[in-house]
């Protein structure tokens, strides 16, 4: 079994934007979306997907932890996702904006440097 980090479409990012390898605040995400039924009742017609996004660059045995696992959006549905792009037209609106940098304050830095763009 292999980890997704160490996928082919990751080494293609990592050949792609070598800028975004070697800097270390930068970091892998995965996403994940997978239907359940709540509360185990198998004759319900509804059903929840939650999206979840993984963080890629810590450890396998972490990243699968619930401490680790940030919940992104939550679709009740009463029937099968068809169209999931429609519910995650959002999250991905803010993982570009991400991608494209903000600008933070790092109040540990001295002042006058607090101010980056990461």
């Amino acid at each position: 079994m292999r980890i997704p980090a160490d996928c082919l479409a990751f080494r293609h990012i990592d050949t792609r934007w070598p800028e975004f390898k070697n800097e270390p605040i930068n970091i892998k995400l995965g996403v994940s979306l997978d239907g359940v039924n709540p509360f185990s009742m198998q004759p319900s017609k509804c059903s929840t997907w939650p999206v979840v996004i993984i963080n890629y660059n810590i450890p396998p045995y972490l990243g699968i932890r619930k401490e680790y696992l940030m919940s992104s959006v939550l679709i009740p549905l009463k029937k099968q996702v068809k169209n999931s792009n429609v519910y995650l037209a959002s999250l991905v609106d803010v993982l570009k904006s991400l991608w494209s940098g903000l600008d933070v304050i790092d109040s540990s830095r001295p002042i006058g440097k607090q101010s980056l763009r990461v």
